[in-house]
């Protein structure tokens, strides 16, 4: 019976501690002062307990990032119409198919549209615009808009801002690290340029690193004279020039001379009155 008691008395001790813890917890939520307080002690009881230097240091990441350093290497196509509509879509789009094959629809457009150009490059590959006023444009290839396979696709005046008289002669698709290798000896490339009125010009590659995307002028051109054509080749490549009369030349590129960015160029094919160039082609030397 006296232990029973005396059990009965911890038990009854234990409760009215525990009621006293209570309400002192309470009353410190229900105190703000009183709780940052608390609070303020007990972080420094710890610092004092288990405070040292900092063993490691936190500075600013200098590393900077660029948006390609989150993209996914991938082949892709990009099309181009005459009424000057762009798109690119995954090669993954488009299957292999047997020499009977229907095909796939590449892209609609309208009844009177066509598609003028189409060429697979990767997603991080440069692309040049020339224009038939002889300017430049630059765009990396992930900056042209993904369309679906039946879309038309993009404006190309929302997406490089030329004037309305102004169209897409050529569009040239560059590796990203060509134009830079293009620098070291024996190893240069060059752009052909080709006008309405018969002036050819052969400029470096290199001299179309790094292009703004605002444009920039590729070829200076003579009054009533307009850019029909550009070719990157090499100086053994033969250059062919046609005009709309079915005239025609070739010669080696190693014919014609340096020229800067913004010269003129020389004739590459004599001209007879109501006749233009109509193109510019290559021939390899393999071929």
């Amino acid at each position: 019976q006296r232990l029973t008691s005396l059990e009965t008395e911890k038990i009854l001790k234990e409760y009215l501690e525990l009621i006293k813890r209570i309400a002192y917890l309470e009353d410190i939520l229900q105190n703000e002062k009183k709780l940052m307080l608390i609070i303020r002690d007990e972080l420094l009881e710890m610092k004092e307990k288990y405070g040292d230097e900092r063993r490691t240091e936190i500075v600013e990441d200098e590393e900077e990032y660029e948006i390609e350093d989150f993209i996914s290497l991938e082949d892709i196509v990009i099309t181009y119409t005459q009424d000057g509509y762009l798109k690119r879509l995954p090669l993954s789009t488009y299957r292999k198919q047997r020499r009977g094959g229907k095909g796939k629809i590449g892209m609609t457009t309208k009844l009177e549209d066509l598609v003028d150009q189409v060429f697979v490059t990767t997603n991080l590959h440069d692309i040049l615009f020339f224009t038939n006023k002889g300017i430049v444009y630059r765009r990396r290839a992930y900056q042209i808009p993904e369309g679906g396979r039946t879309s038309r696709g993009v404006a190309i005046v929302n997406l490089l801002g030329i004037e309305k008289d102004e169209h897409i002669t050529t569009i040239i698709p560059i590796e990203s690290n060509e134009i830079a290798e293009s620098k070291e000896e024996n190893n240069e490339k060059y752009l052909f340029m080709a006008t309405k009125k018969g002036k050819i010009k052969k400029v470096p590659l290199s001299h179309f690193y790094n292009l703004r995307n605002v444009g920039i002028v590729a070829v200076r051109l003579l009054p009533k004279d307009e850019l029909i054509g550009v070719r990157l080749a090499g100086e053994e490549d033969k250059i062919i020039l046609t005009t709309k009369r079915g005239n025609s030349t070739c010669f080696s590129g190693n014919q014609i001379r340096l020229l800067t960015r913004v010269a003129c160029g020389p004739k590459g094919i004599s001209i007879n009155e109501n006749d233009h160039l109509l193109n510019i082609s290559l021939v390899s030397p393999e071929t």
